[in-house]
This record gives structure tokens, C-alpha cells and sequence, in this order.
């Protein structure tokens, strides 16, 4: 088979599969393949909710005019084994169901034709949607030592960066691998390590504890542990894979006095200062939250998130929550989960390094859900933001405007 026969019949097959999940009528296997080819490409994704949408489906039909709606509908309905007297009239039924209907008997050619057509335009239509484009940010960071003495982190810099104060560092182009010195002599001094907007990067510590480190984030560690605690403090967010020392808990403090003890596993913290809350997601192994020495402690299980509210200045622990949405940003994913438009506004700015500015016509309260990889530009987030209502969005410069819908 040549690929000309291979493009056609995949087309085939996922003009197939997207008429069945309209009609509700698809499969677990089908089910599966559809997702599968919807995350090979963000293309896809965007053909997919285009096809979808109503209001596109609407359009596209009538455009292709040689498509005969009212022949195809008496199609379905002779297919279906439907009699003209037993039909639902039209007018009573939802557009999506009457379009979804008019894909199966033209043998899936408007299927076909709209996933040809978006692929074809879809690159294109993205970017000239919007004035301009910007583009993601990428692997950032600096590193503080206590003299003052900064260096600098990127793709660029890497290889061995000599011991400073006693420690031993070296750099592997997204994460900084930091080992105290065999000795361990010298007195102990604190490193502050932190990323810009627009940066992300990982850490690993002097006991092998790896840190991750979102966006505008900073952690300030020691040059080694001593005693029976370990303790960093964290501005921002990060994820921690704490390694386990038997008798030495692994702590985490913010400024607002929450402390996070454990002694292994792997969690997440939220805590950027211009957001109302705190939140504490547990993926792995046992922790406890405590507020100050005389609060009620939280001891949470995989699954479960601390809230620390700072206006009430008040903790409460959630049912389970969706892990995989509190940590997709490690793995370099936008994951939105029916989240707040301004929340989401936020992390864009941390990340594409923008403004946001809310038209007085937009409805902040709008949310959203969707899922999209962080390396790309920021007009592809956008588009896919669109699709699922609710707003829509103008770049200029490096400002991102909100309108309505």
C-alpha cells in the first residue's frame, strides 16, 4: 500500500470514529484509538473539537454544497430502519445530533473533508488568528550561594561547575545535580535556588532529594543537612521526590508558617503569592501538614490535597483529587480540569512572560477543560481555550487580552 492509500484510510478510520462519538455510538477500542490519534499531533486535537463544535459543523455543511442534507437525513432514517411517519421531525431535534446524522450516509465524506481541510489550514490558521505569537518558556534558572556568587542555568551551560562553599556542582541542562563534599567540614551556608518567568528546572540536593521547580519559584536550601531535620523553604511551586533517611524528616516551610514534614515520597506545592490558596497534593508515601506547633496536623494519604486558605488563614484536606492534573506541569503539560479562567490566565503569564488584560465584556468566571504541551506557542493554548467557550483572546506584543464570547 502506498502512503497516499495509507493517509486515505486513516482518514477513513477517524472520520469513522469521530461520527460515532458524536452519535454517542462508539466503542471502548474505538474509543481508545480516537484519544490516541488525537495526542499524536495538537493539530489533531484542533480538528477534532473543530468537527465537533455546532456551530463549525453548521458552517462546513453549508458550504459544501453539494452535499443533499435532506437526502442524506432520509438516508439515516432508511438505515436506520426509521419510517418517515415514525421520524422526529427536525425542528426537535439537537443540531449535533441532525449534523453528526448527515456524516454516516454521504459514506463519511464530510468527515474526510473537514479533517483534510483543517489539517491543510490548521498550522495557519492558528498563528493568524491572533497578531502576533509568543513563543514557551524553557529551561531557566539561577543559582544564589550565600556569598552572593550567581550562576546562571540553561541548555547552554552545562557540564561540571566546581565546588563552591564546600559543595561539588554540576549541571545536566535541566536539572543541577548538587553534592556536598566528602568531608563535611566547613560551616554550613544557605544556596538559594530559584527560576525567572517564563523558567523552569530540577534540583537535586545534597541527601539525593529531587526537585522540580515551576515558573517563578524559588527554594533555599542548605549546602548540606545536619541534625535530625531536613529543611528548605519554598516560594512558588515545585515537586519533591524526598529521599528517604531513616530518623531525618524532610521539611518543607512557607513563609505563611505551613510546614510540610515527611520522611519519603512524592509531592506537589502550589504556593505563589498571588493566588488565595496553598495547595499540598500527595502522589506517593504519607506526609503531615501543621499550620504552626500548637495547630491540628494533617496527615494525608496518595490522592488527597491540603488547602491553606490565606485569607482565612485556614487549612481543610480534600477528597481524592486528580494527581496527574497537580503535576502536569513537571511533565511539561497544560492540564485544565473545568479550572477558573483567571487561574489559568496566571499560570499563561508565569509561563509565556505576558500581561493579561480582561475586556470589561469578559466573564472571568468562565472555566474550562482541556489538555495541551507546554513547548508550545502560546496562540495554540489560546485556540484551544476558544474552543471550549467561554471567551476569547487577542495577543498583541506581550499582552494577551481576554474578550467575551
Amino acid at each position: 500500500m502506498n502512503e497516499h492509500s495509507e493517509n486515505e484510510s486513516t482518514l477513513l478510520e477517524v472520520s469513522r470514529w469521530i461520527t460515532k462519538y458524536i452519535l454517542q455510538d462508539i466503542s471502548a477500542e474505538e474509543q481508545a484509538l480516537l484519544d490516541k490519534w488525537r495526542k499524536e499531533d495538537v493539530a489533531n486535537e484542533v480538528v477534532f473539537n473543530r468537527i465537533i463544535d455546532q456551530q463549525k459543523i453548521r458552517e462546513d455543511i453549508r458550504d459544501m454544497g453539494e452535499v443533499d442534507v435532506q437526502q442524506a437525513w432520509k438516508a439515516v432514517l432508511e438505515k436506520a430502519s426509521y419510517s418517515e411517519q415514525n421520524a422526529i421531525p427536525l425542528k426537535k431535534r439537537s443540531w449535533w445530533k441532525y449534523a453528526a446524522a448527515v456524516l454516516v450516509p454521504v459514506g463519511l465524506a464530510v468527515a474526510m473533508f473537514l479533517i483534510r481541510q483543517e489539517h491543510k489550514s490548521a498550522e495557519e490558521a492558528i498563528v493568524s488568528h491572533f497578531h502576533n505569537d509568543v513563543a514557551p518558556g524553557g529551561n531557566k534558572a539561577t543559582l544564589t550561594l550565600a556569598n552572593g556568587q550567581v550562576f546562571t542555568l540553561d541548555e547552554e551551560a552545562k557540564g561540571y561547575l566546581g565546588i563552591h562553599e564546600g559543595a561539588r556542582m554540576q549541571n545536566d541542562s535541566a536539572m543541577l545535580i548538587y553534592q556536598a563534599s566528602s568531608d563535611g567540614g566547613g560551616p554550613v551556608t544557605y544556596n538559594t535556588f530559584s527560576t525567572p518567568v517564563g523558567g523552569s528546572y530540577a534540583i537535586v540536593l545534597s541527601d539525593g532529594t529531587k526537585v522540580w521547580l515551576n515558573a517563578l519559584s524559588s527554594l533555599r536550601f542548605p549546602t548540606r543537612f545536619t541534625g535530625e531535620h531536613r529543611t528548605v523553604q519554598l516560594m512558588g511551586e515545585a515537586y519533591f521526590e524526598v529521599s528517604s533517611q531513616s530518623g531525618k524528616r524532610f521539611m518543607v516551610e512557607t513563609k505563611e508558617g505551613v510546614t510540610v514534614e515527611v520522611l519519603g515520597t512524592h509531592f506537589n506545592i502550589t504556593n505563589y503569592p498571588d493566588e488565595n490558596e496553598m495547595v499540598t497534593t500527595l502522589l506517593e508515601g504519607k506526609v503531615q501538614l501543621r499550620q504552626d506547633d500548637r495547630s491540628k496536623a494533617f496527615v494525608m494519604e496518595p490522592g488527597d490535597a491540603v488547602l491553606y486558605n490565606r485569607e482565612r488563614k485556614e487549612m481543610e484536606k480534600t477528597g481524592s483529587v486528580d494527581v496527574d492534573a497537580a503535576v502536569a506541569w513537571k511533565n511539561d503539560i497544560f492540564l485544565f480540569n473545568n479550572d477558573n479562567l483567571t487561574d489559568i490566565m496566571r499560570r499563561l503569564e508565569r509561563w509565556y512572560n505576558v500581561k493579561v488584560e480582561y475586556r470589561s465584556q469578559a466573564n472571568i468566571n468562565s472555566h474550562f477543560t482541556g489538555g495541551i504541551r507546554r513547548k508550545e506557542n502560546i496562540s495554540k493554548v489560546l485556540e484551544m481555550l476558544e474552543m471550549t467557550g467561554g471567551a476569547r483572546f487577542e495577543v498583541r506584543d506581550d499582552k494577551v487580552i481576554v474578550l467575551s464570547q
